[in-house]
C-alpha cells in the first residue's frame, strides 16, 4: 500500500437506489436513480461535503413531489454538521427542506441511534400562491437533492481507508419518493454498492441496508395504493 505524505486519503463509498415501478426493464430504465456521492483525498480534521443527487438522464420526464431519505454514517469517523438543499431543489423553488438526527430522527417508532440522518424535502406546501417552478423532471437533468456537511476525524489510523455513507431502512417509508400529486409512492427496487453489485433483498428484516422488504409490497394505509417498486 502506498502511503501518501501531506495528502491524506479518506474516501466515502456510495450506494445508489433505483426507485420506481417494478418491471423486467426497470434496472436498465428506472424512473429514478438516486446516488450518494463518493469523495476522496479528504484531509483529516476538515469539513467534507457529500452530495445526494438524482440521475434523471436515465429516464427523463419523471417528476417528483417529495423525498424522504434515511442515511447512515460512521460517527466515530464523521461528525454530521448540517445539510443544505441541493441545486435541483433550490433551482426548482421547492418550498420545504429539513433534516433530523439523533433523538428527533424518527427511525421507525424510535429515536435514531447515532450515525443516522433523515432528510426530507417537499416541492409544494399549503402556503397560498407560492408554487415550485419544476419537479426534477427536466429531460437530461442531473441535480443535487441535498448536500451533507461532515467534519472528518483527526485520527490518522484510518488513513487510506474507505468509510461508507449509505441508505438504511427502518420501515417502508424510508428512502421513498412520491409523485407530484401524492397519489403514488415509489420505493427501492435495486440497491447498488460501490462495486455495482445489487444488494437488494426483499427478505431482509428492518432495519436493513438492502432496501424495502417484501412487507412493503402489501402495505396499505387508509385504502391508499400499494407503494410502487
Amino acid at each position: 500500500m502506498k502511503i501518501l505524505t501531506r495528502i491524506f486519503v479518506f474516501a466515502l463509498t456510495f450506494f445508489v437506489v433505483f426507485i420506481g415501478q417494478n418491471s423486467a426493464s426497470d434496472k436498465a430504465n428506472p424512473p429514478f436513480a438516486v446516488t450518494i456521492e463518493k469523495t476522496q483525498n479528504t484531509p483529516f480534521g476538515q469539513m467534507e461535503d457529500v452530495r445526494i443527487y438524482l440521475d434523471n438522464s436515465i429516464d427523463p420526464g419523471n417528476a417528483m413531489g417529495y423525498y424522504d431519505f434515511l442515511i447512515e454514517f460512521d460517527p466515530s469517523v464523521l461528525s454530521f454538521n448540517s445539510a443544505d438543499p441541493g441545486q435541483l431543489i433550490t433551482d426548482c423553488g421547492w418550498e420545504y427542506f429539513t433534516y433530523r438526527h439523533g433523538a428527533s430522527g424518527n427511525c421507525g417508532a424510535n429515536a435514531c441511534p447515532s450515525g443516522k440522518l433523515r432528510i426530507v424535502a417537499i416541492a409544494e406546501t399549503n402556503n397560498g400562491n407560492n408554487h415550485p417552478d419544476c419537479f426534477g423532471e427536466t429531460p437530461g437533468a442531473n441535480g443535487d437533492l441535498a448536500i451533507l456537511h461532515f467534519l472528518v476525524t483527526n485520527d490518522y489510523t484510518i488513513e487510506c481507508q474507505f468509510v461508507p455513507i449509505r441508505f438504511v431502512w427502518y420501515d417502508c417509508g424510508d428512502n421513498a419518493i412520491s409523485s407530484v400529486s401524492g397519489d403514488s409512492l415509489f420505493i427501492s427496487s435495486h440497491v447498488y454498492d460501490l462495486n455495482g453489485d445489487d444488494l437488494a433483498n426483499p427478505n431482509s428484516s428492518f432495519p436493513t441496508h438492502y432496501g424495502a422488504n417484501s412487507s412493503c409490497d402489501t402495505l396499505t394505509v387508509d385504502g391508499q395504493p400499494v407503494p410502487l417498486r
